[in-house]
């Protein structure tokens, strides 16, 4: 009698808490929806959301002891900088880290609350660079206008596959948010990564087509290693599958193709000449350079959408270097072996001369210099 006396007093009341000193709203429980709470579980105990993202809402299932099922509960979250949660149980993400999102439904009787966690993860955007699709075709590579150097030559005719590239080189946005570090002397957000190793690059094109679900294009044996110089990162036994659909490096054949920008230009401009307002080069030949990056994507672009073809950074390429054959060649892939690595394009450093379509240069692939970057591409599947 004393327990159904209990409920007819309260039946018809209406119950209001108050936010207490944990930050829990009050609960509000309208007439004839009294319960006995036997548990309170989250759909999903882990949730993992992107910084600035859209809200997502939790579900969680509350088991009565009666046939009643609860009308309200109450949210929290340890720590509100990370993610928010409104009264639908809406989680809104803000910065990067953990919190944990709690709810909590009381039984009037007892007194007991019942709550649940689930773990919220906030992790950092990630930057996917914008791809131009570089239809394949065929053209004379090497130097056509006399200008370069003996390893420019001889000329010889090679057709390739179409593919896309990235219109840009890789920024630091874009490299920070798959890799978690920067090492650019360089910083901000649209200026090009620079001071990574070939192997570096390699890295990056891996975890990105992990991310978005394509095959892997390099693999290697073993885990990244320290680099002779003691500080970069050098991979043992590196292959690449050029048929799979991730995301790689260049050839050098694709390259000077889609530097060239469907005609045979010097410079890789939106005009195939060179000047202060079309690239971003050593204009006035200082000794040493006073200049440095500058963000992607300021000068015009050549005929493919392709932006900082000529300058701003050397750009690492996935052959080895070695010389060129007169002999027709089909999306060739340069040496099969070599210690060092095709870079093209000239760079801020740079006098105009090593920013032509057709100059080339090498670096070996474990150093990190501040006028190295690289942009990617994939095949046009």
């Amino acid at each position: 009698m004393k327990r159904l006396f209990y409920m007819s007093a309260i039946s018809f009341a209406v119950l209001t808490g108050c936010a207490d000193e944990n930050g829990f709203n009050g609960l509000i429980f309208k007439p004839g929806s009294y319960v006995y709470v036997e548990s309170i579980a989250f759909n999903d105990s882990v949730l993992t959301l992107t910084e600035s993202g859209t809200p997502q809402k939790l579900l969680v299932t509350v088991t009565p002891k009666n046939e009643v099922a609860p009308q309200e509960y109450v949210w929290k979250t340890t720590d509100s900088t990370v993610a928010s949660v409104n009264a639908l149980g809406f989680v809104t993400p803000k910065k990067t880290g953990t919190a944990k999102i709690i709810a909590v439904c009381t039984d009037k009787m007892s007194k007991k609350d019942f709550a649940d966690t689930c773990i919220v993860t906030v992790v950092p955007p990630v930057y996917i660079p914008a791809l131009a699709l570089i239809a394949g075709g065929a053209f004379t590579m090497g130097d056509q206008h006399g200008l370069g150097n003996a390893d420019e030559l001889p000329l010889h005719p090679v057709t390739v596959s179409s593919f896309k590239m990235s219109k840009t080189e890789i920024t630091q946005r874009e490299y920070l948010s798959m890799m978690a570090v920067n090492p650019s002397k360089f910083t901000g957000d649209l200026l090009p990564v620079e001071n990574v190793t070939w192997y570096d690059a390699v890295l990056f094109c891996n975890a990105l087509s992990k991310h978005e679900g394509r095959d892997t294009v390099y693999s290697y044996t073993g885990t990244p290693i320290v680099g002779s110089n003691g500080e970069t990162a050098e991979l043992t036994g590196i292959s690449a599958d050029m048929a799979k659909n991730g995301y790689r490096l260049p050839t050098e054949a694709e390259w000077e193709f889609a530097a060239q920008g469907k005609r045979n230009t010097k410079y890789a401009t939106d005009d195939g000449t060179i000047s202060t307002s079309k690239g971003n080069y050593n204009a006035t030949e200082a000794n040493p350079p006073t200049g440095s990056t500058v963000s992607v994507g300021q000068y015009p672009a050549n005929l493919y959408g392709l932006f900082d073809m000529a300058g701003n950074l050397w750009e690492w390429c996935h052959d080895y270097y070695g010389g060129y054959s007169v002999d027709a060649q089909i999306d060739p892939l340069g040496g099969t072996i070599g210690t060092h690595r095709v870079l093209r394009g000239g760079s801020w450093y740079n006098h105009a001369s090593y920013t032509r379509t057709a100059g080339r240069n090498k670096g070996k692939p474990y150093i990190r210099d501040y006028d190295v970057g690289f942009r990617i591409v994939s095949r046009d599947y």
